[in-house]
């Protein structure tokens, strides 16, 4: 009998590590590169990111991209950098972003004017293994009074 106690509080213990290991933002950390054949950008994109940087600062994850434009001889490259704060709500103005954890994906959520229409924007960060990140984008905007996709685009980038 006490066994099958210690067994099911060592399988108890394990399940808790797991779950809490999903939702750990240092698994996102690291040097990440396009893979373009997997990935769907969207052609309305200006900007496409090649390479990503995912850091830990403080409590926020911190993404530094190089991204194009164009193509050839005449590419244009350019670094942004911009911060996710997990499990966050912010706003400011009309513009606010909650994020989330979810089955182990960040999952930002954001909702914001754009001129007289309403826009929201969904944006995920999972793993698809240890080193593969997937970044899904989705843009709605209002119509009519109902909400349809304006973009979706999904990011498949492999760790390096």
């Amino acid at each position: 009998m006490h066994s099958f106690f210690a067994s099911a509080l060592a399988c108890a213990a394990l399940l808790c590590s797991t779950a809490l290991a999903a939702d750990d933002p240092t698994q996102f950390t690291g040097h990440w590169t396009l893979k373009a054949e997997q990935s769907e950008i969207h052609p309305g994109s200006q900007w496409v990111t090649e390479e990503m940087d995912v850091a830990l600062v403080g409590h926020l994850l911190e993404f530094t991209e190089k991204q194009s434009f164009g193509a050839d001889e005449d590419v244009i490259r350019k670094q942004d950098k911009h911060l996710m704060f997990p499990n966050g709500d912010l706003s400011k103005g009309e513009v606010r972003s909650i994020t989330r954890w979810n089955h182990g994906a960040l999952v930002e959520r954001s909702s914001f004017p754009i001129g007289e229409r309403k826009q929201r924007a969904l944006v995920r960060v999972e793993l698809g293994d240890h080193n593969t990140l997937i970044r899904t984008t989705t843009v709605r905007q209002l119509e009519s009074g109902s909400w349809i996709v304006v973009l979706y685009q999904r990011e498949v980038f492999g760790r390096s």
